[in-house]
């Protein structure tokens, strides 16, 4: 079955939770469906900045762009603004935390349902990262130049990892141990 969005913005990230996917993407998008993707609604947010990232935990969706943080606990019905300024890209949840990385190495940290953010170290201030993910109890993030970094201390401190490549690093992903 193909579910239809009633938009035609481009859209870039999606995530599950509370039996509900959301998608982020192109002008402020804030899509949500709870029946599998047969039928998605509009959630409610008023900027059109481009949103890259979403990622839920804790009964909380998160979603990011290079110049806001955005967070909704009803499903992403409705959206709030809870940071600006973050320059980050891309999201992800583990250990009870959300990590999100971004230009210039931008790394931030939250540890309560995203309401407060701290910076974390990337190890890198030219580099950017597009994208991050948790597995085995350990963040990874992806960006240009081939960078791969690794934090095995919740995020506060990432360190590298030698890549095969020098091409920019768009996403990254875990599953099955991989």
């Amino acid at each position: 079955d193909n579910g239809t969005s009633e938009t035609t913005r481009q859209l870039n990230e999606i995530a599950y939770g509370n039996s509900t996917f959301v998608a982020v993407g192109q002008s402020g998008t804030h899509l949500y469906s709870s029946d599998n993707g047969s039928t998605w609604s509009t959630g409610t947010w008023s900027e059109n900045d481009l949103v890259t990232g979403v990622a839920f935990g804790n009964n909380t969706f998160i979603g990011v762009s290079s110049t806001y943080l955005t967070k909704s606990t009803d499903n992403g019905s409705n959206w709030n603004l809870i940071g600006s300024g973050v320059r980050v890209y891309d999201v992800t949840f583990g250990n009870s935390k959300f990590v999100a990385s971004g230009a210039v190495g931008a790394i931030q940290i939250s540890a309560n349902n995203g309401s407060n953010w701290s910076s974390g170290s990337s190890g890198t201030s030219t580099n950017t990262l597009y994208g991050i993910t948790f597995g085995n109890n350990q963040f990874f993030s992806v960006g240009s130049s081939g960078k791969l970094i690794i934090s095995g201390d919740n995020g506060s401190n990432f360190t590298n990892v030698t890549s095969p490549v020098t091409k920019s690093l768009s996403f990254i992903v875990f599953g099955n141990n991989i």
